[in-house]
């Protein structure tokens, strides 16, 4: 008994990784296959194209899918194409056309947002 040994997960922590894809392009991945399958379903059976015609436009497009999600894989990393996108969103400047704002801010009831506070008495906040 006591000479048996375990085996020890040595991967705590790190992202999934499956065959070089990294985190979510694994499920971007999945999805795009299903899209794919959809696609060949459409061309076939209700355009009436030839099969080999329609194999031919979803092996394009699947290699065309695959390269790319490697190549983002592989230049963003697990988080990074999740960052840059954000980071485009986020506005170069604010502009204030006025100073009511700062000295007449908007109440928001009992502290909570809009979402928290559906399904309650309106009325006085409730004191904990």
């Amino acid at each position: 008994m006591a000479n048996q040994k375990y085996p020890i997960n040595k991967s705590i922590n790190r992202s999934i990784e499956f065959h070089g894809l990294k985190a979510q392009y694994i499920g971007y991945m999945g999805g795009s296959m299903g899209t794919l399958f959809v696609l060949y379903v459409l061309l076939y059976s209700v355009l009436g194209l030839s099969s080999y015609l329609c194999i031919g436009v979803v092996l394009v497009a699947g290699t065309a899918l695959t390269l790319t999600l490697y190549s983002l894989s592989n230049r963003y990393g697990e988080h990074g194409l999740v960052k840059v996108l954000v980071r485009r969103r986020v506005p170069d400047h604010l502009r204030a056309r006025g100073r009511k704002a700062f000295f007449f801010p908007r109440k928001r009831g009992n502290g909570r947002s809009q979402a928290a506070n559906r399904g309650r008495p309106q009325g006085k906040p409730e004191r904990l």
